[in-house]
């Protein structure tokens, strides 16, 4: 994710364009969405089998 907003600033160049300004934050908010929601989806399989084993081991006491 870093890597499309560093290129995303070396692509900008500033003007009085707000309407630039605008899109590269849509764009930038776009890219951390979906850099937030493949992180929780690889989460999720990191906690579910751990939430299966905390059950068995529980039950083995």
């Amino acid at each position: 994710m870093g890597e499309l907003v560093q290129q995303a600033a070396r692509d900008f160049t500033p003007s009085e364009n707000e309407e630039e300004i605008i899109a590269l934050l849509g764009r930038v908010n776009a890219s951390i969405k979906e850099a937030n929601d493949t992180l929780d989806d690889a989460l999720s399989f990191v906690v579910e089998p751990h939430k299966n084993i905390t059950a068995i081991t529980k039950g083995k006491r």
